[in-house]
Formats: structure tokens, C-alpha cells, sequence
């Protein structure tokens, strides 16, 4: 593994973190006291399965899988560096910084696959083609 699969399994797994366990937290709080510790438990579960996915995805073995690698890490990348941008540049709201920095992921992420080449034979240049 290199540099830039870690960095990349690294994001995956910091996103998978911030996003299910800030959503089991939520979920629970109304029936358990202390529900962020459900949260971290089962985000960092979902952390670890999404980080390995996506470091078997980018290994020289699965190079049939490599694109949904490269998606769910370009959705990452674009995610985390949003968020920390608005939330250290703009004084908005955890709730609106989350939003648009789910919608900037997910731009990042269909980006990475307009871009990236589809085969080793060819590049996808448009979405057409």
C-alpha cells in the first residue's frame, strides 16, 4: 500500500466515522443517556469495514473494483475537506456545513468517476462516451 491509498483508506474511514456515528448517536439520544458511546462503537465498526473495502478496492488485485474505491474515496475527500473549510472559514452551523459538504462530496465523487479512465484501453472523457 502507498501513500495515497493510505491517505485515501484514511479518509474513508475518518467520513464513515463523523457520518454513522453522528447518526447512531442522534438516533439514540432520546432513549439512551450516554448514546455517544453507541455512536463511536458502531461508527468505528462501520469505519473499519469501509476503510478495508476501500484498501482491498485499490490493491493490485482488485483492479475490477478499483472504480467504486476511487468513487467512495473521491465522495470522502470532498466531504472532509468541505466540511473543515466551512467549518473553520464560515460561521454557519454544524447542520448547514453537513449539508453542503455532503452535496460537495457528492459532486466530488461523480467528478472522480467522469474523469477517472473506465478501462486501461480508455479514458471517459465525457459521460456520453
Amino acid at each position: 500500500m502507498n501513500g495515497k491509498s493510505l491517505l485515501l483508506t484514511l479518509s474513508v474511514g475518518l467520513t464513515t466515522f463523523l457520518l454513522v456515528g453522528g447518526a447512531v448517536t442522534a438516533i439514540f439520544e432520546q432513549w439512551v443517556e450516554f448514546s455517544v458511546f453507541i455512536g463511536i462503537s458502531v461508527g468505528l465498526l462501520a469505519a473499519a469495514v469501509a476503510g478495508g473495502g476501500v484498501a482491498v478496492g485499490l490493491s493490485e488485485e482488485a483492479s475490477n473494483k478499483k472504480w467504486i474505491a476511487r468513487i467512495v474515496a473521491g465522495f470522502s475527500l470532498g466531504f472532509l475537506l468541505s466540511l473543515a473549510v466551512l467549518l473553520l472559514l464560515w460561521n454557519s452551523g454544524i447542520t448547514v456545513s453537513l449539508g453542503i459538504s455532503i452535496a460537495v462530496g457528492l459532486v466530488a465523487a461523480v467528478l472522480v468517476d467522469w474523469v477517472q479512465p473506465s478501462s486501461p484501453a480508455g479514458n471517459k472523457l465525457s459521460p456520453t462516451g
